[in-house]
């Protein structure tokens, strides 16, 4: 269940190589202080359909080799209620992809005020805009120091809460919903006259 009197860090969707989350473990390990031991780092989601693409095993090694079994909990696939209970009591919501089509997440996270890092490439800085801090996914050390603003509530991280509602306001779900359609309407007319 929840961890009521912890402080954890969030990351939500299904355990794909591609969402970097060996690195985050790793880097989880490297910004934890000696003086502040109490953080966790909760992972929701699923093991990827793809063999090729699960990272759920790498995970779990992560976890064991760096002795984080007690702090990073891998919780698998849970429902919308309960990730939203999740969303509402986290310290913060971190996003280490590599690449990503959208990133839902960044407006979930926000919708729920949470201080964001987020991978600096492909579309995260264009949703998250000054909403949230960037780091280089591909450098440990670099996601370590974004976590670590987290943790410490750093001046750069309370500066980005501020832009939020700037940031949501342009995705009302309405808007979403649409565009969303007029891609599936676009795929689908296609489709339809290919097969002419």
């Amino acid at each position: 269940g929840i961890l009521p009197s912890a402080k954890y860090l969030l990351h939500a969707g299904v355990l794909n190589k591609h969402k970097n989350l060996t690195s985050l473990v790793n880097s989880f390990k490297t910004a934890l202080s000696p003086n502040d031991p109490d953080w966790h780092l909760v992972l929701i989601g699923a093991a990827s359909k793809s063999q090729f693409d699960d990272d759920s095993i790498a995970i779990s090694e992560a976890i064991e080799a760096l002795g984080l079994t007690r702090q990073v909990h891998l919780l698998g696939y849970v429902n919308d209620d309960v990730l939203a209970q999740y969303y509402s009591k986290a310290s913060g919501y971190i996003f280490p992809s590599y690449n990503e089509g959208f990133g839902l997440p960044l407006l979930e996270a926000m919708k729920f005020g949470l201080p964001i890092a987020a991978a600096d490439n492909t579309c995260l800085p264009e949703i998250g805009k000054h909403a949230a801090i960037y780091f280089d996914p591909h450098n440990v050390s670099d996601i370590a120091k974004s976590i670590k603003k987290i943790m410490a509530k750093d001046q750069d991280v309370m500066d980005s809460l501020t832009h939020q509602q700037a940031v949501l306001s342009n995705y009302t779900w309405e808007k979403a919903v649409l565009e969303i359609s007029a891609i599936s309407q676009q795929v689908v007319i296609g489709r339809a006259s290919s097969r002419k």
